[in-house]
């Protein structure tokens, strides 16, 4: 069974949301893990389940420690070719508030899409390295 990439590109965007997430090769599923949401006992009986997988079932995805907006976004930045929207786009991205004025400026300059376009190149590129280092297979 190969793992659909757009299913994992679209799991990649709610790695925040969550304190884990697993692949579950076998099912071909993906597990969500998170205290906040789960029942003490419930999560504690599948994190151990998880942890003691002898079958090589079980693949966590980066954790959102692993994963950090703010890289994409300053990755994005530097591709950007016009230098006066590249130079205001990295006046607004920092301190506190960059990622409103960040997608504020997005708008002002209609670029909106572009950046979402990357962005979801840049979660592609991403599930394919993890497919790749995980021996996963995938189709696109």
């Amino acid at each position: 069974m190969k793992l659909k990439l757009y299913e994992l590109v679209d799991i990649f965007d709610e790695i925040q949301n969550y304190e884990y997430i697993v692949y579950d090769k076998k099912e071909d599923e993906f597990i969500f893990i998170d205290l906040n949401i789960m029942l003490f006992e419930e999560y504690e009986e599948l994190t151990n389940k998880i942890e003691e997988d002898e079958e090589e079932r079980y693949y966590y995805l980066p954790s959102s420690y692993e994963f950090l907006d703010g890289e994409l976004i300053e990755e994005y930045i530097e591709k950007i070719e016009n230098k006066n929207i590249q130079k205001e786009l990295e006046d607004a991205f920092c301190g506190k508030g960059k990622y409103k004025r960040f997608k504020e400026i997005l708008r002002k300059y209609k670029i909106e899409d572009n950046y979402y376009n990357f962005r979801s190149e840049y979660f592609k590129d991403m599930a394919i390295e993890w497919c790749k280092k995980n021996n996963i297979e995938y189709e696109q």
